[in-house]
């Protein structure tokens, strides 16, 4: 029968074995900081999970997404934002 200890959360980040395979990756995530944040459990020789950086803020791809991608004009980008359908930051 197999045995194993059960570590809290932030016994996790310390554990040797865990570090050993790059279990969790460091970054730094605009307006919070140093974050340390699990990996892809599982390995894709075809397509290898990565991270490539921190988690978009609130609203940082809107314009992109609308305008480029969906090719909605700057006026309508700006009378959705006006109207509240789009936002950068949570309402008040």
């Amino acid at each position: 029968m197999a045995a194993a200890p059960v570590l809290d959360a932030a016994r996790l980040l310390d554990d040797p074995h865990l570090a050993a395979t790059a279990t969790f990756a460091h970054l730094d995530q605009p307006e919070v900081g140093p974050f340390t944040t699990p990996v892809m459990p599982i390995d894709l020789s075809s397509t290898p999970a990565r991270i490539r950086g921190p988690a978009p803020t609130l609203g940082q791809h809107n314009r992109q997404v609308l305008e480029a991608d969906l090719g909605i004009d700057s006026d309508r980008f700006r009378a959705l934002i006006q109207a509240g359908v789009v936002a950068d930051e949570p309402p008040a």
